[in-house]
């Protein structure tokens, strides 16, 4: 059996019962995938100064983090997805955590230096990502029904599911004033809440597998019946080595 390293790019902490049921999703998929997956918790501060760590990852999947809604903007997590991205590993966001994804990529390819989010700094100049008003104040999970677009990478891992249901707690989310800017750096959106039109999941052109998620699949995942994206997060992986 072939083994690999999937890097979760974040603080791991302890309590966190997100982060357990993301890498029991990921080591779901990879017995589905019939291959042993090592993993491995990296911050973002030892990423930066260490890229070449990885070189030796077949994967990174970025952390949800403890705490949902406002908090600090971390520089160093921004450089560490730069890197992430720039190396072309597959790559998965989930939940809360989404919308660095995108800050990441307003600064680093659209140059805007003060790109940030509302949630976090009600005064930025360039809110990448801004609060949801019909969710302000949500408390835990709820369900959010998708329409997926015709997508030659996420289509195929759908293709089973009649009705696709996930479960999100977010409380931010992708500015609409942006997103044509964001869509043309090619993050194509792959899912939208079909009753409200949101986009959920975006796919990043030219990349293996490079996905965000404004949802949380891994609590959509059985040892059984992984959940699609992490299936495909897997598969990319293999695939890539």
């Amino acid at each position: 059996m072939q083994q690999n390293t999937i890097l979760f790019l974040g603080k791991y902490e302890g309590e966190n019962a997100t982060q357990a049921a993301t890498r029991k999703a990921v080591l779901d998929a990879a017995a589905f995938h019939r291959t042993v997956l090592n993993t491995r918790w990296m911050g973002p501060d030892s990423l930066t100064l260490y890229p070449g760590m990885v070189a030796e990852a077949a994967g990174v999947v970025l952390a949800p983090p403890q705490k949902r809604g406002p908090s600090a903007l971390s520089e160093s997590m921004l450089a560490a997805l730069t890197v992430v991205r720039e190396t072309g590993l597959p790559f998965l966001a989930t939940g809360e955590s989404h919308g660095l994804v995108f800050i990441e990529a307003a600064r680093s390819l659209l140059g805007l230096a003060n790109a940030g989010s509302a949630a976090f700094d009600a005064e930025v100049s360039d809110p990448i990502v801004h609060e949801l008003p019909s969710v302000q104040g949500a408390d835990g999970l709820h369900e959010v029904e998708l329409e997926l677009a015709d997508d030659d990478l996420l289509g195929p891992l759908y293709a089973d599911i009649d009705r696709v249901v996930e479960q999100t707690d977010i409380v931010s989310g992708l500015n609409p004033d942006y997103a044509a800017r964001i869509t043309d750096l090619g993050f194509r959106t792959a899912a939208k809440d079909r009753q409200g039109g949101r986009p959920y999941l975006h796919v990043l052109e030219g990349h293996p597998f490079h996905v965000t998620a404004a949802f949380l699949p891994q609590f959509c995942s059985d040892p059984g019946a992984p959940h699609p994206l992490f299936r495909g997060l897997v598969a990319a992986c293999l695939a890539g080595r």
